[in-house]
């Protein structure tokens, strides 16, 4: 796939095959600038087979609907338009490919022998715990034997133990060679990149009606479709048989898909973790300016209340001088009202903001509560 702009990419037609068998149109619809019908036009025009109505419902119950091969043709390079929506899938898409092809260039041997042959501590335990484990003690699958809580996860029926054995420890392997590691806190949980994974190997169940009820009645057992499913996200992610693709041969998919999904939660962390410092910055910032504006207001709150102390000290004093003023023009200025107005004045000396005289019996009354 060539990319030439954030509005359009190139996809060869084999591309489009792969793409057009991965998701449902419906999905595709989203990720680029087509309905349902112009994807299907594109892929008339260039003879790329598309699935049958109710393929991807007969695959999420487990039900056989293989892929239509591609005929052959001139693998030219088809242009399409994507959706801003879309483009965030077709980055995944270009990474999935690139850790893909590294992985396919490396020494790796994905191919899952057909005996066990010196197996991981891991697969012996499993193979110890499956072998003793009763029928159907769990869940809903009357002839799965579990493994769960014991050791690597594993629900399988009895005749595909070995095979579900082989493939844990092809899989654990393969993790381990790459450099990953498997987690002390759970029996079935890996670190890739130091990112915690919960790996399930499973069958599929299918619905069958019961044989000894006279009734509808139906029981879920194991289809003989296996799969490997990653708990721990969302979507959660599974890998199954296909009619043209086994389990075994889907293990560097998986594999890549591990690695991707890894480097997708670290990207989230370090995203929601530059988001937090944003956001406690942000709350510092807030807090400061209200802790100023308190600050201020409390400053203005004091000039107020000061001025506004002054203002009645003069008031005061205004007062205790007309009063001065009117008992001697009036002649009855006396001993008393003269030692009122030395109460007076001593009083206005208090009160004012520029002077507070001390006076003994007001030390403990607040002057701006006036």
């Amino acid at each position: 796939m060539t990319k030439c702009s954030s509005e359009k990419v190139f996809l060869s037609r084999n591309e489009i095959y792969e793409l057009i068998w991965s998701k449902p149109f419906t999905t595709l619809s989203k990720e680029y600038n087509y309905s349902d019908n112009g994807l299907r036009k594109i892929c008339k025009k260039h003879n790329i087979p598309t699935p049958k109505a109710g393929h991807w419902t007969k695959l999420r119950h487990g039900k056989s609907s293989p892929m239509k091969p591609l005929p052959k043709g001139v693998n030219t390079k088809i242009e399409l338009n994507i959706r801003d929506e879309g483009s965030k899938s077709i980055h995944t898409n270009s990474q999935l490919a690139k850790i893909k092809n590294e992985l396919q260039n490396s020494d790796l041997n994905y191919i899952v022998p057909d005996r066990l042959s010196n197996p991981h501590p891991l697969v012996k335990k499993a193979k110890e715990v499956l072998k003793n484990q009763k029928l159907g003690w769990y869940g809903k699958g009357q002839d799965i034997i579990y493994s769960s809580g014991e050791c690597i996860a594993t629900e399988v029926t009895r005749l595909n133990i070995p095979r579900a054995l082989r493939i844990w420890d092809t899989l654990i392997k393969l993790i381990l060679q790459r450099g990953h590691e498997i987690s002390n806190e759970k029996k079935s949980e890996f670190l890739i990149y130091d990112e915690k994974f919960q790996i399930r190997v499973r069958e599929i169940l299918k619905k069958v009606k019961a044989n000894d009820s006279s009734w509808e009645l139906y029981e879920m057992i194991g289809s003989g479709i296996l799969s490997v499913k990653i708990e721990n996200t969302y979507p959660v992610k599974e890998w199954r048989d296909q009619n043209t693709k086994t389990l075994e041969q889907q293990l560097l998919s998986i594999l890549a898909k591990l690695e991707l999904l890894s480097e997708k939660k670290k990207q989230f962390k370090i995203e929601r973790e530059a988001w937090h410092r944003e956001y406690e910055e942000e709350q510092a910032k807030k807090k400061a300016r209200e802790e100023k504006v308190a600050e201020e207001l409390n400053n203005f709150k004091q000039l107020f209340d000061t001025a506004t102390r002054w203002h009645k000290s003069q008031y005061i004093r205004n007062y205790i001088k007309e009063f001065e003023e009117h008992s001697i023009q009036s002649g009855s200025l006396n001993e008393g009202k003269r030692k009122w107005i030395k109460w007076a004045r001593e009083k206005a000396d208090w009160y004012d903001p520029f002077v507070e005289t001390e006076v003994d019996l007001l030390k403990e009354i607040n002057r701006n509560k006036f």
